[in-house]
């Protein structure tokens, strides 16, 4: 109604009209300015989402373990669940033996210097962080009273994963042990059972 401006003035004045004109630039002001507001939250949005990727891979970086003890205290707060106890306390077993498998192998990597021993270690890290992976997915089926089958999944695939680490210490410890010319058959032991946690991680 305001495009023919002469017009418009005839017909309602022209206080009216530059009324109108003020309100509607304001508009049209003020709309961009939304705009523009949003594209900026947006892009402080993903910002922060990049900031926060970053800052979770630099923690994996120098500390892939850095969640545990957020694991282990939110496994605690819910093992009161008298629904899903056994499997908390399962979770929370799992966590204890990969533990302790990494504090033999330490042991281990103190008294021999050997440079397979440090791929050994890299394996078992993987089978830590994969059990974290599991006890997290455990943790949220149980606080949203989830699939019992998927969280048994869960746990098996972690005991799987500790029983192949405890196989392979045991033989790097008979080939670490072996001083006859049976040294290839217990590296071959021991190669085959890295082979294996390898796959049962993936």
């Amino acid at each position: 109604m305001l495009l023919d401006i002469d017009q418009a003035i005839i017909n309602y004045g022209s206080r009216s009209v530059r009324m109108y004109q003020v309100f509607s630039k304001s508009l049209i002001g003020l709309a961009f300015l939304m705009i523009g507001v949003f594209i900026w939250l947006q892009f402080r949005k993903r910002m922060q989402t990049v900031h926060v990727m970053k800052e979770n891979a630099k923690k994996i970086e120098i500390d892939p373990f850095h969640e545990e003890t957020e694991l282990v205290n939110k496994l605690a707060k819910l093992s009161m669940s008298e629904v899903y106890r056994d499997s908390i306390v399962k979770a929370q077993d799992m966590i204890e033996q990969i533990n302790d498998c990494m504090s033999d192998l330490n042991e281990l990597q103190e008294n021999n210097e050997y440079e397979l021993l440090d791929k050994i270690n890299a394996s078992i890290v993987q089978g830590k962080i994969q059990i974290f992976q599991n006890t997290k997915s455990i943790i949220n089926r149980v606080t949203v009273a989830g699939d019992k089958n998927e969280i048994n999944k869960r746990l098996l695939n972690s005991a799987d994963i500790v029983q192949q680490v405890r196989v392979l210490l045991n033989e790097t410890v008979n080939y670490l042990d072996s001083k006859s010319p049976s040294t290839k058959a217990d590296l071959d032991n021991m190669t085959k059972a890295l082979q294996t946690l390898n796959k049962t991680i993936e």
